[in-house]
């Protein structure tokens, strides 16, 4: 089952709704699901809040390494995919992150995030990859407590609810309201909720 839907105005990567959606899912005896983001950086970290593991995938030669290490995403991948592997400098590629990863910042609870290549033209890094999709799950299952994971999921939930309710009544103040002094635009705000 695929279904694809759309970002919109969400400011981290994925749809307003993903953690419903996430939760009908689980619900409904799906084992295995695949978040895709629109992409995530510097402050779109909240995908970490919402699933188990964290899967960055990255191209050779786009300039994609020098935009993971600005943007600290790296710190926040559980496995890192280097696709289209067959082509010229992806070893390099893989071989920089590795690197970098290793170096990198420590978790409490040590996990090693692998940089695996896969070439779909060559079937090369794929049973490599789900050895590594499988191992960290097995790593999640002994180092997370279940209970933080649920109110880490319900956290995330409640803000961005919180956070789409006040975008709705910011979008239903009126140019006049914008202009009142702070303290009444604050009160007109508060009346939109």
């Amino acid at each position: 089952f695929m279904r694809s839907v759309s970002s919109r105005d969400a400011q981290d990567g994925m749809c307003n709704n993903v953690a419903d959606i996430l939760s009908t899912l689980e619900q409904r005896g799906f084992d295995e699901v695949v978040l895709e983001t629109v992409g995530v950086g510097q402050a779109e970290h909240a995908v970490k809040a919402l699933v188990d593991t964290v899967v960055l995938l990255m191209q050779p030669e786009t300039g994609d390494a020098i935009q993971a290490l600005k943007a600290g995403i790296l710190e926040v991948a559980d496995v890192i995919v280097i696709s289209k592997f067959d082509l010229p400098g992806a070893a390099r590629m893989r071989e920089h992150l590795a690197s970098t990863v290793r170096f990198g910042a420590k978790r409490a609870v040590e996990w090693t995030t692998p940089v695996i290549g896969v070439s779909v033209e060559t079937g090369a890094g794929l049973e490599e990859l789900e050895d590594a999709l499988a191992a960290h799950a097995a790593w999640a299952q002994t180092h997370r407590d279940p209970a933080e994971v649920r109110r880490t999921r319900a956290r995330y939930r409640v803000q961005d609810l919180v956070h789409r309710q006040l975008d709705h009544a910011f979008g239903a103040l009126t140019p006049a309201e914008w202009a009142l002094p702070l303290d009444k635009l604050y009160a007109a705000a508060i009346s939109k909720l």
